[in-house]
């Protein structure tokens, strides 16, 4: 009698167990996906060739979409394809046609979106959902997970820069962008920064679709005191505007750099910043917006323009020296190269983007034929 209670159990604890294991599965043919979970999650195989992208497997935690976008150069390119609305919840085996005008031969993510009005309709405003601050996207030829930079747009690897001068700002203020229209060298770095009291998504003309240079788009809203920064790599004349503002506008001319421009790294080292030379950095501290400061301990001089003096090994103290936004520019250096490489660790440990350290320090920058400046120090 025992035998038979305990087979009942089992009998009874699986069926139980079946249930609740299929209420959390979803099949793109069924009418509903309605269970929520705490993380977003997106599988999808090694594909190729082929005119539909199969997703295996994807978990939404509020209702939303799926994109299908090209990559051009690590950077997020046009949308090719949107799958149907899909309600909270996990979904499986979803196909999702690519159409008829997609030609092939470009690198393709799937990428998650968010239905922002709540309207099941895909519209300009659904923005890329975002797990961990990161938006959530796979390779479909790998299944891989897409690095930030690229599904953010800040990739910068392999994008030549030709100058420093090629670095520029544009500031977005509740009037619009100041200066709206510039004239910059193939390869500039170009800052938008939000002084607005709202929100700003830069991108390409033509609104809304942004086809113009489809790289050149935010892709998302970002608030007060954050920026945008794009690397224009592309000769031509660029019109650009707020995507939520589309009364604000501008035009960013880009011509051929010529042989004579400073040339910055275009990718950053093991430790997560740029390591420049004299040329360089000569170049930052004259930048009003690079935050320019010597970390060397004792004092043993400095280069004009800098802006603090802090010890190396103080984190705590050169944080509090540094801009709030931490993707705002900073440049750092020592007497050697040694101590200010320490720093710049330390600062982009702590969050900061672009952190610039002078390779052999104040040495190499007398070296180059400029002034290092020795200053009275009063005990």
């Amino acid at each position: 009698m025992l035998g038979v209670c305990l087979t009942l159990l089992l009998v009874v604890f699986a069926g139980i167990y079946t249930s609740a294991t299929q209420e959390k599965s979803y099949d793109a043919n069924t009418a509903s996906g309605d269970v929520l979970t705490s993380r977003a999650t997106l599988i999808v195989q090694p594909q190729s060739g082929a005119d539909t992208v199969q997703v295996d497997r994807v978990t939404l935690t509020e209702g939303g979409f799926l994109a299908v976008r090209a990559v051009d150069d690590n950077r997020l390119g046009q949308i090719v394809e949107i799958s149907e609305y899909l309600a909270p919840g996990t979904h499986n085996n979803l196909s999702i046609p690519l159409g008829e005008f997609y030609d092939g031969g470009e690198e393709l993510i799937v990428m998650m979106y968010e239905d922002a009005g709540n309207d099941k309709i895909f519209n300009d405003l659904d923005q890329p959902y975002e797990e961990d601050g990161t938006p959530v996207a796979v390779y479909v030829a790998t299944g891989q997970s897409v690095s930030e930079s690229v599904v953010t747009n800040t990739a910068a690897d392999g994008i030549p820069l030709m100058g420093m001068g090629t670095m520029e700002f544009i500031s977005y203020t509740d009037s619009g962008f100041e200066p709206k229209d510039i004239s910059i060298s193939l390869g500039t770095m170009v800052h938008f920064v939000n002084e607005s009291s709202i929100d700003m998504w830069v991108a390409s003309d033509d609104h809304p679709a942004h086809t113009d240079l489809p790289t050149f788009d935010q892709f998302k809203g970002s608030g007060p005191g954050e920026q945008y920064v794009y690397i224009f790599d592309q000769v031509g004349e660029w019109k650009y505007h707020d995507h939520l503002n589309p009364t604000a506008v501008g035009t960013i001319l880009v011509t051929e750099a010529t042989d004579t421009e400073v040339k910055l790294p275009t990718s950053k080292n093991d430790s997560g910043y740029y390591s420049i030379d004299s040329d360089n950095f000569s170049q930052l501290v004259d930048d009003p917006e690079v935050t320019t400061v010597n970390v060397h301990i004792p004092y043993g001089g400095e280069i004009a323009g800098t802006e603090a003096f802090v010890p190396y090994n103080d984190t705590q103290a050169l944080l509090a020296v540094l801009p709030s936004d931490t993707t705002a520019p900073v440049a750092l250096y020592c007497r050697s190269g040694s101590m200010s490489a320490i720093a710049a660790k330390a600062v982009v440990d702590a969050g900061y983007t672009n952190v610039y350290d002078l390779t052999g320090g104040m040495n190499a920058y007398r070296v180059s034929g400029r002034d290092v400046l020795v200053k009275e120090q009063n005990n």
